[in-house]
C-alpha cells in the first residue's frame, strides 16, 4: 500500500537515529489495523488526532489513492471490511491477465 522509498523520503532525524514522519508514523500503523481486523491501538490516540489536525489534506488525499474513497470527517467512516474489499477491487483492476 505503501512503499519504504516514499515513507522515507520524508524521514525526519531525532538527533540519533532517522524515523518516518508522524504522518507515515499513523498511517503504517492504521494501514496494518485495517488489515487484520482490528482498531487503531488507544495509546497511539495522540499520534492520530495530531495526524489528523496537521495533515487532514494529505491523509485524505492518501486514503483515496489507496482505496478509492472519499475521506469525509471521520476516519472511522468505513469499516475495516469495505476498506479491504475496495483495496482488492483496485489492485484487481491493476492485473493484466
Amino acid at each position: 500500500m505503501i512503499s519504504s522509498d516514499e515513507a522515507l523520503e520524508e524521514r525526519v532525524f531525532n538527533g540519533r537515529v532517522w524515523h518516518v514522519n508522524k504522518f507515515y508514523e499513523f498511517l503504517e500503523k492504521y494501514l496494518f489495523n485495517i488489515v487484520v481486523g482490528s482498531t487503531y491501538p488507544e495509546k497511539y490516540r495522540m499520534t492520530r488526532e495530531i495526524v489528523w489536525n496537521e495533515h487532514q489534506k494529505e491523509l485524505k488525499n492518501k486514503f483515496y489513492e489507496i482505496f478509492g474513497l472519499e475521506l469525509q470527517d471521520d476516519l472511522d467512516m468505513y469499516t475495516s471490511n469495505i476498506l479491504k474489499k475496495e483495496l482488492s477491487k483496485r489492485n484487481f483492476k491493476k492485473v493484466n491477465f
